[in-house]
């Protein structure tokens, strides 16, 4: 998973400094869906990753890598930086903090109510 990790950050830092009229039509088009996707994505794979580290860590690091890649933008010819974009990186993170808690917690109700005994018998 580490390895799709690096893969993935590359593959978004090429797609988000490369300039707009090479950039696919597909990711202009649907740009704001672009960042919570992938930002979604990168959250799960560094929450696969590194399970041992904390939640606050993992989110940190994707802030911090959302916030470079709009600073980094803002130094490029036909690119800019967007508030508007590091919200949905953030959206994206969010959601995927929120599955993964709720996930966590149904498996445990779930395995607790399947592993009980019935003292009845």
């Amino acid at each position: 998973m580490k390895y799709m990790l690096i893969g993935s950050v590359l593959t978004i830092f090429l797609f988000a400094l490369m300039p707009g009229q090479v950039t696919p039509a597909f990711i202009v088009n649907h740009d704001k869906a672009a960042h919570a996707t992938a930002f979604f994505m990168l959250a799960m794979m560094l929450h696969r990753s590194f399970v041992v580290m904390p939640i606050v860590h993992r989110v940190s690091i994707l802030v911090l890598m959302g916030l470079s890649i709009e600073i980094m933008q803002y130094l490029f010819a036909h690119r800019g930086f967007s508030f508007e974009d590091i919200a949905y990186d953030l959206l994206g993170i969010t959601l995927y903090t929120l599955v993964a808690r709720e996930t966590r917690l149904s498996v445990k109700v779930f395995y607790k109510k399947t592993n009980r005994t019935d003292e009845r018998v």
